[in-house]
C-alpha cells in the first residue's frame, strides 16, 4: 500500500513541478497541500515508530540497535524538502510571480 502511495505522490509531484515551470497557479496551491500532507503523515510515522519502539513490539538482536539509533536521528532529514517548499511557495514573491503570470494569459 505504502509503494502504491510512493508512486501517487511521485506522479503528483512531477505533475505539479512541470506545471509549476508554466506558472499554473494550481500547482502553486497543489504544492503547498503536497508539503502539508507529507510533514503531517511525516509526523504520524514518526509518532508511530516511536510508540512500536517504547511499546517493545520490535524484536531486535543487539547489533541492529544502531540501525535505530541512525534512524531515529535522521527523521528530521525527512523534513527538509517539504518545509523548504512550503516556506517557498508561501512567499509574496512566488504567490506574486503566479498571480502576475495568470493575469497575462
Amino acid at each position: 500500500m505504502d509503494s502504491i502511495a510512493g508512486i501517487g505522490f511521485s506522479a503528483w509531484l512531477l505533475a505539479l513541478g512541470i506545471s509549476l515551470l508554466k506558472f499554473k497557479r494550481w500547482a502553486r496551491r497543489g504544492s503547498v497541500i503536497y508539503s502539508i500532507i507529507v510533514i503531517v503523515r511525516h509526523i504520524i510515522r514518526s509518532v508511530l515508530y516511536f510508540a512500536a519502539l517504547s511499546l517493545g513490539w520490535f524484536t531486535m538482536a543487539q547489533n541492529q540497535w544502531i540501525a535505530v539509533v541512525v534512524g531515529i536521528f535522521s527523521l528530521p532529514l525527512g523534513l527538509i524538502y517539504p518545509v523548504l517548499l512550503l516556506i517557498f511557495m508561501n512567499t509574496a514573491k512566488v504567490k506574486q510571480a503566479f498571480t502576475a503570470k495568470e493575469q497575462e494569459i
